[in-house]
C-alpha cells in the first residue's frame, strides 16, 4: 500500500506540473489528448467520465473548424491552456459517480482515482477566475444552455443548428461509432448495464477510503465556485 501511495503522489505531481507534463509527453511516457497551443480556440478538459467525450463532441458539431485541446485528463494541460490565454472548459461531477465510472473504464485503483480526483479539482480551484466550469449535469441535460454559456463567455464562433435533439443524436451516434472502432469498446463514455454493476463495487471500495473524504470536500469547493460562476453570469452577483 505504502509503494502505491508514493506511486500515486509521483504521478499526480506530474499531472499537476506544466513542465513535467510536456516532458513526460516528449518521453513517450503519455501521448494521450492534445495539448493547448498559441493558435488552439477552446480547451475542454476535466477528470476522466465527466462528459469530457460528449460535451467536446457537442463543441464540434456546433464549432466552426475549431481546433481544441482536451483529453488530457490533467491540472497541467489546463494551467498551459490558460498560460496560453485560450477559452478553457472545465467539466466537473460528484466524485460518487465520476471515481467509480473512470474506475471501471479504465481500471486504475481506486485510491489512485480517487487521489486524482483532488489533485485536479484542486489545481482548478486556483485558476477558477480564468476557466469556465461546467457541472455534468449541464453538459448532459443541459446542452443548449452550456452551448449559449461558452459561446457568451468566449470569441469561439459557433454555427447555427436546428435542435439539441439533433445535436444530441449526432454526437452520441458519433461517440457509438468512434469506440466501436477501438480495440476497446468497454471504455465507450456511454452508460452499459454490465459496468453499473462494477460501479456498485468501486463504490464500495471508494467509502472505505479516508482519501474520499477529501474528494468529496473538494466537490463541494468547486459547487460552490460553480454556483458564483452561474450567479455573475446571470447577473445575480
Amino acid at each position: 500500500m505504502m509503494l502505491k501511495k508514493v506511486k500515486s503522489t509521483l504521478v499526480t505531481k506530474m499531472k499537476e506540473s506544466p513542465l513535467a507534463w510536456r516532458l513526460a509527453r516528449s518521453c513517450g511516457i503519455s501521448s494521450h489528448g492534445a495539448i493547448a497551443g498559441r493558435q488552439t480556440d477552446i480547451c475542454v478538459e476535466g477528470f476522466e467520465s465527466s462528459a469530457n467525450s460528449y460535451t467536446l463532441n457537442v463543441i464540434r458539431y456546433v464549432g466552426d473548424d475549431l481546433s481544441i485541446a482536451h483529453h488530457c485528463h490533467t491540472a497541467a494541460s489546463v494551467k498551459i491552456a490558460v498560460e496560453h490565454g485560450v477559452p478553457t472548459v472545465v467539466l466537473f461531477r460528484d466524485p460518487e459517480d465520476a471515481i467509480p465510472s473512470v474506475v471501471s473504464r479504465f481500471r486504475p485503483g481506486v485510491y489512485e482515482a480517487t487521489v486524482a480526483y483532488t489533485s485536479f479539482y484542486k489545481t482548478v480551484m486556483n485558476l477558477v477566475d480564468d476557466i469556465i466550469l461546467v457541472s455534468f449535469d449541464e453538459a448532459t441535460s443541459r446542452t443548449e444552455e452550456m452551448i449559449k454559456k461558452v459561446k457568451d463567455l468566449t470569441a469561439v464562433k459557433f454555427n447555427d443548428y436546428e435542435s439539441i435533439q439533433e445535436v444530441d443524436q449526432a454526437v452520441k451516434q458519433h461517440i457509438k461509432e468512434w469506440k466501436a472502432k477501438s480495440q476497446d469498446p468497454s471504455t465507450t463514455p456511454l452508460p452499459t448495464a454490465e459496468r453499473e454493476k462494477k460501479k456498485g463495487h468501486v463504490r464500495e471500495k471508494m467509502h472505505r477510503l479516508p482519501e474520499y473524504n477529501q474528494a468529496a470536500n473538494m466537490y463541494q469547493q468547486v459547487c460552490a465556485a460553480y454556483e458564483t460562476q452561474q450567479q455573475r453570469i446571470h447577473g445575480n452577483a
